[in-house]
């Protein structure tokens, strides 16, 4: 759901309405500023990304398979570094693994799983 600058103002900075009107002029001229130039900024990018991976298919399938394939090329890396004898049980590069690591690598490993499921 998109909110308008006066919307947020309203909910979230009560105590800034006074300026709604100053930063409506300011949002305006640096949006104008924006499209007249060609460029975006990094909300716009945000924004866009979430788009095109809400709305379209096609994109949400490359990046499923861009995904899945990383992952393999992962767990591929890993089944070759532990037939070469290069395999210490919890370790990373030499450096012990903390119950953190493995946290953040298991979301890691699911995402590509939550969007399998996301297409069905």
């Amino acid at each position: 759901m998109l909110y308008s600058i006066t919307d947020v103002i309203e909910q979230k900075f009560h105590k800034h309405q006074k300026y709604i009107k100053l930063i409506q002029k300011i949002h305006h001229k640096y949006h104008t500023m924006k499209l007249g130039n060609n460029v975006i900024d990094f909300d716009d990018m945000l924004v866009y990304a979430l788009y095109l991976t809400s709305t379209d298919e096609a994109v949400q399938i490359k990046l499923l398979a861009l995904w899945v394939a990383l992952m393999l090329t992962y767990l591929f890396g890993d089944v070759l570094r532990i037939f070469s004898g290069d395999f210490k049980a919890g370790e990373i590069g030499g450096k012990q693994i903390t119950q953190e690591l493995y946290f953040g690598i298991a979301i890691l490993m699911v995402i590509p799983v939550v969007m399998v499921f996301q297409f069905n």
